[in-house]
């Protein structure tokens, strides 16, 4: 969107850095509850051995054969993508219903007001209040905006972290038949937006200084642009495709023999469980 690859390496590292600052955070949500003791529950087994219990548990208690199994979880797949898209148009066309009745310009004057204040620049406050419903359409109406770049950036990350009121809305179809609560999620992406803006504008010097040579993989130099036969352009995608699944596998595999590891030291050399 902004064609410079060292904005995304700023982007990733507010988003990586106000995560962890949402989960320090949320270390003391509840914190006077008393923690639930799952020592008799659980034994002495190690996480992946109580992993490997609980996949056992859950296939005896399932009883379906392997293609049914297989079969069901094609036919979840697929719904919940129509589900994903159907959530994009709905506000999509919620968005643009608003404009066009001009109820749009009545929730803007809040978000006018308060960029005011902020000293941002007013023409951001359309794709604000674009990315408060649907990530992508106020991503690229932010980047669009004539406004100085570093405001830019900020309403971007902070409409990432936020998410939308579209992907709030998927998530809360996946969680309708659970008991988890969705307060503490929605608590947690305004948290993550308010940390996401304001560590990129102090990362955003590193743009210029230490980032400016940094390429990240894939979107960097417009990968995706491509003007050949859809036949290439699929093989492309799936070359690609299997690129990030055997790095995301060799990414997982490295962390779980650092954590073994790790686990047998504390065990072996300071005696804890």
């Amino acid at each position: 969107m902004f064609g410079n690859p060292a904005l995304g390496s700023v982007l990733a590292l507010a988003h990586y850095v106000s995560v962890l600052l949402v989960g320090l955070t949320f270390r003391f949500y509840k914190s006077r509850e008393e923690p639930r003791s799952q020592t008799a529950e659980w034994g002495a087994r190690g996480i992946h051995g109580r992993a490997y219990d609980a996949l056992l548990r859950g296939r005896a208690d399932d009883g379906r054969r392997l293609g049914k199994v297989l079969n069901s979880a094609i036919s979840e797949s697929v719904s919940t993508l129509f589900m994903i898209m159907s959530f994009m148009v709905l506000f999509a066309v919620l968005i643009r219903v608003l404009q066009v009745t001009g109820v749009a310009m009545v929730l803007t004057l809040p978000l006018s007001a308060l960029f005011n204040l902020l000293g941002m620049s007013p023409h951001l406050v359309d794709a604000t209040l674009q990315g408060f419903f649907e990530i992508d359409l106020g991503s690229a109406a932010a980047a669009r905006a004539h406004a100085p770049l570093v405001q830019q950036l900020t309403v971007v990350s902070a409409i990432i972290a936020w998410s939308g009121l579209s992907v709030h809305g998927q998530v809360a179809s996946v969680l309708a038949d659970t008991d988890i609560s969705l307060k503490p999620y929605f608590v947690a992406r305004a948290l993550h937006a308010a940390y996401a803006a304001v560590l990129t504008v102090a990362f955003f010097p590193l743009a210029k200084t230490w980032l400016s040579g940094v390429r990240l993989p894939t979107f960097a130099a417009g990968d995706f642009r491509v003007t050949a036969a859809p036949g290439a352009a699929l093989a492309v995608g799936v070359h690609l495709a299997l690129l990030m699944a055997a790095g995301s596998l060799a990414i997982l595999t490295a962390g779980a023999t650092v954590l073994a590891v790790a686990q047998r030291i504390r065990r072996g050399w300071f005696g804890f469980r």
